[in-house]
């Protein structure tokens, strides 16, 4: 990795800790207001799913930097960071509106979905320099593998539920008048994104390993060749 590659990396990851940060804190703000609520306790299902799908997003968003962040610094791919923000805290304001709040999430969703296209893009883009350093073209396989099977399943598994709770609560406007039952899509959401941040958590720890052992391999490398050069 180059000082350049660097910069593109440390841009990258501050302005994505950044914009979660105001995230936060927007989720904060409209927890307060729905824990004063009289019907509290139907809200708190819907914090914990809010607080969860942002360490998700977070995390994979970390994760998809160090995997193959480079310079130069891909401007849409940040674009899309704050699109995908800017939604995430317009779902927070309505977490008081069961409709409005699987809306939003839908929306983010499709965001998410297209940024995991560019990031596709940009995965692609890294195999010439990846390909070479020792076993960097396989580590660039089996992430893009993995992206594929959250592009392909995770993200539109996630989009139809959303979609389909926001229509429900069209259709039929006074099924989740009881407050037990209004819980309950924000407990199937929050269970969701539970899941997926479980699996994230997995893959973050397996691909870091990896990615240490790519730069291992690569040191070893260039160790070897100074080696030879000293010995000729």
């Amino acid at each position: 990795m180059t000082k350049l590659d660097e910069v593109a990396v440390n841009i990258e990851l501050v302005l994505i800790t950044v914009i979660e940060s105001i995230a936060l804190v927007f989720l904060a703000q409209h927890a307060v207001a729905a824990l004063n609520d009289p019907e509290w306790y139907s809200y708190i299902t819907y914090i914990l799913a809010g607080l969860t799908i942002l360490f998700v997003f977070w995390t994979q968003s970390i994760l998809h930097v160090l995997t193959f962040a480079r310079w130069p610094v891909r401007m849409e791919h940040l674009f899309a960071y704050f699109a995908c923000a800017l939604v995430q805290m317009i779902a927070y304001t309505n977490i008081l509106s069961l409709p409005t709040w699987f809306m939003w999430w839908g929306i983010f969703s499709v965001l998410v979905m297209g940024l995991y296209v560019i990031d596709l893009w940009i995965l692609r883009d890294s195999y010439p320099s990846f390909s070479k350093q020792v076993g960097g073209e396989r580590f660039l396989e089996q992430v893009e593998k993995r992206h594929l099977f959250e592009m392909k399943y995770l993200l539109p598994a996630a989009f139809l539920f959303n979609i389909f709770i926001w229509l429900t609560a069209l259709v039929f406007p006074h099924l989740f008048d009881d407050p037990w039952i209004y819980a309950i899509p924000g407990l199937i959401q929050f269970g969701f994104a539970a899941f997926a941040l479980y699996i994230c958590m997995i893959n973050f720890h397996i691909r870091s390993k990896m990615i240490e052992q790519l730069f291992t391999e690569k040191n070893q490398s260039k160790e070897n060749d100074r080696g030879i050069s000293t010995a000729v």
